[in-house]
């Protein structure tokens, strides 16, 4: 049988993957537009483009979260590959890791396998000669250093919005709404729970909600933006570090930025009353007063704590001495077991029913259904797949290591397992893990804080990758 000549020269030509990645803050340059110059570059060379690895929408900082290179590293050390050579537009689109090792790190995985990786965009050749090893040294330090200004910017760009008193995202809390207005400032009305600006020059402040809501937060009087103050930056997660509390004095501040449904003088009253009770306590004091509760209670817990008014919260006792039960050894309180367990589990069997209300709630936003069975427990997405929802509790090694112990439900073999890690206080949710039944081989699970590429690029910081997967188009759209 003879083969037509374009068939046989297709055949001939060298098989080759292709990655490629936007990145959330550069959407503008699309996958397409890579695929477009690697396959340009690929007729040039002669190579035929067997596959595609693609990460749409996903930062070049780290690996977690990105399938397709996740999926790339873990096919080529598995050598089930076809290919040997993987074509990139550019170094920034391997990657913008803040380590330049990190980079360099995984083009060397596809190295030891005997993968070769080009740049197709590049000046140069990456052929192992010492020109082209310092200039790719150079360009991973660029790439890494474009995020790092990139953020400052960024930052900068936020806080003069926060100053001129318009909102950064998040929820507008309780007593308040968000309302959007055009780039002079004409409102264009109410945001609800699941809408967001769609034109960039749009602008979010805050008004006050109905009456009941603001009548409630008059007796809250903790947050300067119920006094219409805009606040910004307590929290920074720079990078994709992990998040640090910022001290005060590097806060944002707009005074009087949106509409006041306190009073300053309540407000600044409130807090003298606030502040007065939570005076700093030396440690002599505050084991003294811990000592006095257990003399007229001869029992201490979170809630005996947390219920006296003379002394500082539960969280202030885990802070200085490192958890409540060694103050309470301290001032001679040896419980017969560990009761904080119970505390913690009544706690979290709320986060759970939290967390399955808001799953139901997400996928629903997205066009999609989410029906749960209560006999089996597992929820049915689209009637498509099901998933199960685990929460993995926080707890502190003896040597000071936090681990999580997971139970993956094998019962109702669920296609997906949705594993909400919690905080160090076990309070709120730290990130999730979207595991996919196929891929997990034990039952049990015992997280640290890293895990490696084979559980950690199943993590996410927060569910929208999740109810990406549910979302649904109209046919027409799709079309």
């Amino acid at each position: 049988m003879s083969w037509p000549a374009n068939d046989r020269e297709e055949e001939n030509r060298r098989k080759a993957a292709q990655y490629v990645r936007i990145s959330k803050e550069h959407q503008s340059y699309s996958t397409e537009n890579q695929a477009d110059a690697i396959r340009r570059y690929a007729d040039e060379r002669s190579y035929q483009i067997i596959k595609t690895y693609s990460d749409a929408g996903k930062s070049g900082l780290r690996i977690q979260g990105r399938a397709g290179l996740t999926q790339l590293i873990e096919d080529i050390e598995g050598g089930q590959t076809e290919f040997k050579t993987v074509l990139v537009y550019d170094i920034s689109r391997w990657g913008r890791f803040q380590d330049a090792d990190e980079i360099a790190y995984y083009e060397y995985i596809c190295k030891r396998a005997g993968i070769s990786v080009e740049y197709c965009a590049e000046q140069f050749e990456n052929d192992g000669r010492p020109m082209s090893i310092v200039v790719k040294g150079l360009k991973r330090a660029m790439a890494g250093e474009y995020s790092r200004e990139l953020s400052q910017k960024v930052f900068a760009g936020q806080s003069r919005l926060i100053e001129l008193g318009y909102r950064q995202g998040g929820a507008p809390g309780f007593g308040l709404r968000r309302m959007l207005s055009d780039e002079a400032g004409n409102t264009k009305g109410i945001l609800s729970r699941d809408e967001h600006k769609s034109i960039q020059t749009d602008r979010v402040t805050l008004v006050p909600g109905p009456d009941e809501e603001t009548a409630v937060v008059r007796q809250i009087l903790t947050n300067e933006k119920y006094v219409g103050n805009n606040i910004w930056n307590r929290n920074s997660f720079k990078l994709k570090k992990r998040h640090v509390r910022n001290d005060p004095s590097n806060w944002v501040r707009a005074v009087g930025a949106f509409e006041a449904i306190v009073s300053t003088d309540l407000f600044e009253a409130a807090g003298a009353i606030i502040g007065a009770r939570s005076q700093r306590m030396s440690d002599e004091e505050m084991l003294e007063g811990l000592k006095e509760k257990l003399e007229q209670h001869r029992f201490l817990s979170r809630s005996v704590i947390n219920e006296a008014a003379c002394l500082p919260s539960s969280g202030a006792y885990q802070s200085r001495f490192g958890s409540p039960l060694r103050a309470h050894s301290l001032v001679g309180f040896k419980p017969d077991r560990d009761y904080r367990y119970i505390e913690i589990n009544k706690r979290l069997r709320g986060v759970h029913a939290d967390i399955v209300r808001d799953v139901v709630a997400g996928v629903d936003a997205v066009g999609g259904t989410a029906n749960r069975d209560a006999q089996t427990d597992p929820i049915t997405i689209n009637d498509e797949f099901t998933v199960s929802i685990v929460i993995a509790r926080c707890m502190q090694t003896g040597a000071g290591a936090f681990r999580w112990n997971i139970r993956l439900d094998t019962g109702g073999l669920p296609d997906m397992t949705i594993v909400v890690r919690m905080g160090q206080m076990n309070e709120l949710p730290l990130d999730y893990y979207l595991l996919p039944t196929f891929d997990m081989t034990q039952s049990k699970l015992r997280l640290s804080e890293n895990n490696g590429l084979s559980l950690d690029a199943f993590r996410f910081d927060d569910l929208s990758h999740f109810f990406a997967m549910a979302a649904r188009a109209p046919l027409l759209e799709v079309a």
